[in-house]
């Protein structure tokens, strides 16, 4: 581990407050780990890089910054928060509690202890036959204090189990009309290996903007970057199918275009913030999306098969429909179009169901496309795996032969046992930092699906 001095910390917490991105000042003075720069900025901001030897680790705090610290924490699970607050090692801050609760509580001789039984649904009294002594009293209130703790607490989760019961019938109760066949797109009996493969095209936002100052500097995005993203994702795209063709044998191209292509207007900050109105959008995207499979089918010659899932984003609703969902997205009517476009063409071939799922056999390997957002995800140290696999879990009771789950929607390259998520075009933004997700540059996910082998080669591919 490096040993940096409190003086060159402070000359990076001052250049990274000043405006400096996280990568740039990294690479300029080789520094490592990944919050490493973040917390010697919390540290100068709450002035502990003030106190202390310059080359020393150990740092000595006064008794007013001390008590200043402790009056933040009301119980022991806001530790954890308040040592990221200060930048002050967990274990520092924990000593300093537990040494704060036993110097307000004084020991007894194991002789002069008394016990007193403590019913939360009963009023506490004092004892009448007995001497109340004040350390009782506070044995008593720091009892009360763990009672409402633990009732609050067992609130909560109640809360969340009544919240998962109504999610499980909603998914119940839904049509049986809306259960997707599975479509077969080569024959049962294959000889010899074959493999396809798969792109993944979502979460482009195309008219939204992303200003560098409300990323710290990590990220910027416009209608300029976007052509340049999506130019840069079509080449690269080819140069690697070009690569693998031949020892991978590949045989045809399966593009999902997995929804989110707009961000559209369904929270009123969009609406200051995009550069274009809804259809206007639609338009670009749909026109850069042709652009794309032209590209494509004048650089290979392999047949190009296209999975349609319309997003959340393309709604012309302010609430999220789920029956009437594709009767409400500008995204669906996108594809349509885009279907036509490609009637008469032999090489190009659409799947579009009227359920939230597509399901497709490619090479023996059932896989279910859709855009993501039915699983539900609101931030945590998690991530989204857990919601995910949940979902996975239950969809696979109506369908069990399914083997992988490909989808986006979260901003996020993924690669799991039983799924694949996609990054995004627009990359870190707003929506990424408000479900704690972490840095990672804008991708799009290049994978490959062998006759033999299941899925196989797995490559996002970034965008600069």
């Amino acid at each position: 581990m490096s040993k940096y001095s409190k003086k060159f910390k402070k000359k990076i917490a001052k250049e990274y407050l000043n405006g400096s991105a996280i990568t740039q000042l990294k690479r300029k003075y080789g520094i490592g780990g990944d919050h490493t720069i973040q917390n010697w900025a919390t540290q100068y901001q709450s002035g502990v890089l003030d106190t202390g030897d310059e080359m020393s680790f150990r740092v000595k705090y006064s008794s007013e910054f001390k008590d200043k610290v402790l009056s933040d924490i009301r119980d022991k699970s806001d530790i954890y928060t308040i040592s990221k607050r200060y930048g002050i090692e967990h274990g520092v801050i924990k000593n300093w509690y537990d040494t704060h609760i036993i110097n307000k509580i004084p020991t007894k001789k194991k002789s002069e202890r008394e016990v007193y039984k403590i019913d939360p649904d009963v009023d506490i009294e004092t004892p009448k036959t007995k001497e109340y002594r004040v350390d009782d009293e506070l044995k008593v209130k720091k009892q009360e204090q763990e009672i409402n703790f633990l009732k609050n607490k067992n609130k909560t989760l109640l809360n969340e189990i009544d919240a998962y019961k109504t999610e499980s019938k909603l998914f119940r109760t839904l049509d049986d009309s809306f259960i997707p066949k599975v479509i077969k797109t080569t024959p049962n009996v294959i000889k010899g290996r074959e493999s396809a493969v798969i792109l993944q095209w979502s979460d482009w936002h195309i008219e939204e903007t992303v200003k560098l100052q409300a990323v710290n500097g990590l990220n910027e995005f416009n209608l300029d970057v976007a052509n340049r993203r999506i130019d840069q994702l079509v080449n690269d795209s080819c140069r690697i199918i070009d690569t693998i063709k031949s020892p991978y044998k590949v045989k045809k191209i399966v593009i999902h275009l997995g929804g989110d292509f707009i961000s559209g207007n369904i929270h009123d900050e969009l609406m200051e913030t995009n550069s274009l109105l809804p259809t206007d959008a639609i338009i670009l995207a749909q026109n850069k999306i042709a652009g794309s499979i032209d590209y494509l089918l004048n650089t290979t010659d392999l047949p190009i098969e296209i999975v349609a899932s319309t997003g959340n984003h393309g709604r012309m609703t302010n609430k999220q429909r789920i029956s009437s969902e594709l009767g409400n997205s500008l995204e669906h009517y996108m594809y349509f179009v885009l279907e036509s476009r490609y009637a008469s063409n032999k090489r190009i071939k659409f799947h579009q169901q009227q359920a939230y799922h597509t399901i497709l056999d490619i090479y023996g390997t059932i896989v279910r496309f859709h855009h993501g957002h039915f699983m539900r995800f609101g931030g945590g140290v998690g991530g989204p795996t857990i919601p995910i696999n949940k979902a996975i879990s239950n969809w696979n009771k109506s369908i069990r032969n399914v083997s992988l789950d490909v989808f986006g929607h979260f901003h996020q390259s993924l690669l799991g046992k039983s799924f694949i998520m996609n990054g995004s075009l627009i990359g870190w933004n707003p929506y990424a930092i408000n479900i704690k997700a972490e840095y990672e540059p804008p991708s799009q996910n290049l994978f490959v699906i062998d006759s033999l082998r299941g899925r196989t080669m797995y490559n996002p591919i970034i965008l600069e």
